[in-house]
């Protein structure tokens, strides 16, 4: 299952939330930092570690590559959630890729951390 994902921007530079309130699309969706430290960007995902370790490069078609730099919450087993953009822009995007049933190549899996 791939999803998608976005960093949400605070009034009035963004107009409309999915949840209704900045704060609330803050916790769904993360601060924009991630797990690994990083400023969020177009070509990051998160996984479950325990499938796709951090920097594994994953092939989703429709989106492209991306590299697993982040974590979640809901991210657990075969679950993939991509970074699609900021703000409103990126709202309609993920509202556009919504969550899709997909074969993700793996072309470089990451190192298992203890």
């Amino acid at each position: 299952e791939v999803t998608a994902y976005y960093k949400p921007l605070p009034k009035p530079k963004q107009k409309k939330f999915a949840t209704g309130s900045y704060r609330r699309e803050v916790r769904l969706n993360g601060p924009g930092v991630t797990a690994t430290g990083k400023s969020v960007c177009i070509g990051h995902a998160a996984a479950d570690p325990r499938i796709f370790p951090f920097g594994s490069v994953l092939e989703v078609p429709g989106h492209g590559w991306v590299v697993v730099e982040d974590t979640g919450g809901r991210i657990k087993g075969k679950r993939l959630d991509v970074f699609v953009g900021v703000g409103d822009v990126g709202l309609e995007k993920a509202t556009d890729w919504g969550k899709r049933t997909l074969y993700v190549r793996v072309l470089r899996l990451g190192k298992k951390t203890a």
